[in-house]
């Protein structure tokens, strides 16, 4: 790391799968960090408050005197009880409400967990003649949006308020991380999974079926608060795709008819995170789970 690290961190949604590692991580790090969730946390490894971010009121005296907001708290994709327009509604306040009180706050750094969803439209892996959404392979950093899904639709809205208050406060850091599907490990070192491995019917294609662990997923969130850039920074971390196929493999069976960024030369993987390495110096660790294609 680079900078020496004197925070104080707010981080939303730390009793959530992601929100627990990333808690944790950023303590070891040395942070101050205050968790806060709509649902109690067992043993929290820092201070944590209980609070429901559609309470503008309950937001603002969490975020004050903070130095950065890590914001992970919103509705998921995994949650089928709820109505799409309840998702984007919901997700769009809760975002609404932290972003605007790190603005009033004068908070330096926003972090935001949006979601590889952004780009992915709505092509599923059982039906793989559907054209696909993608403008090009490989997937990067800046892959342009393509939601196919509510979700999805309120994490592109939550990056472009990020980027209209990077517009008004240019001196500030403003990032969103576009993350694919998120597994762990036990204690044992099996691999922990949110679903199982084999795609269903339901997964996206134009994911790319990627996956990044979640350490590394939280160290990512430790890459941005060390650095902390200036404006406003999107990145799409990606370790490999969970089908143990090689990108020639993937392309045939699923994106034949993606053009290849540059024409000329043979894909080597799926996703591009060259960007995120050049800029935060960021690569995940965990690599070779599942199969060849690396990033």
């Amino acid at each position: 790391m680079e900078r020496l690290l004197l925070l104080k961190v707010l981080l939303t949604g730390a009793s959530g799968i992601l929100g627990r590692c990333t808690f944790s991580g950023l303590i070891e790090a040395g942070l101050s960090v205050c968790g806060t969730d709509i649902r109690p946390m067992d043993d929290p490894p820092g201070r944590f408050v209980v609070a429901e971010l559609l309470d503008r009121q309950a937001v603002e005296p969490l975020v004050s005197g903070c130095d950065a907001v890590v914001h992970l708290g919103n509705h998921s994709r995994f949650r089928g009880d709820l109505p799409p327009a309840k998702t984007y509604l919901e997700n769009v306040t809760m975002n609404t409400h932290v972003f605007q009180a790190a603005e009033d706050a004068a908070v330096g750094c926003v972090v935001f967990a949006s979601s590889i969803q952004v780009i992915s439209g709505d092509r599923l892996a059982h039906d793989p003649d559907k054209p696909s959404c993608l403008s090009y392979l490989p997937l990067d950093s800046q892959s342009p949006p393509c939601p196919g899904n509510t979700y999805a639709l309120s994490k592109l809205a939550a990056e472009e308020a990020l980027r209209y208050q990077a517009f008004l406060h240019p001196d500030r850091s403003y990032t969103a991380l576009r993350y694919p599907w998120l597994i762990g490990r036990h204690a044992d070192g099996p691999v922990q999974r949110r679903g199982p491995i084999t795609p269903g019917r339901d997964s996206h294609a134009d994911e790319a079926f990627a996956y990044l662990t979640l350490p590394d997923a939280a160290d990512l969130v430790l890459a941005v608060l060390t650095h902390r850039l200036p404006g406003y920074h999107q990145y799409m971390p990606f370790a490999g795709n969970i089908l143990g196929l090689t990108p020639a493999e993937m392309v045939k069976r699923y994106y034949p008819d993606v053009p290849l960024r540059p024409a000329d030369k043979a894909l080597d993987t799926l996703a591009d995170t060259s960007l995120i390495q050049q800029e935060l110096g960021w690569s995940p660790r965990e690599r070779d789970l599942f199969g060849p294609d690396q990033a």
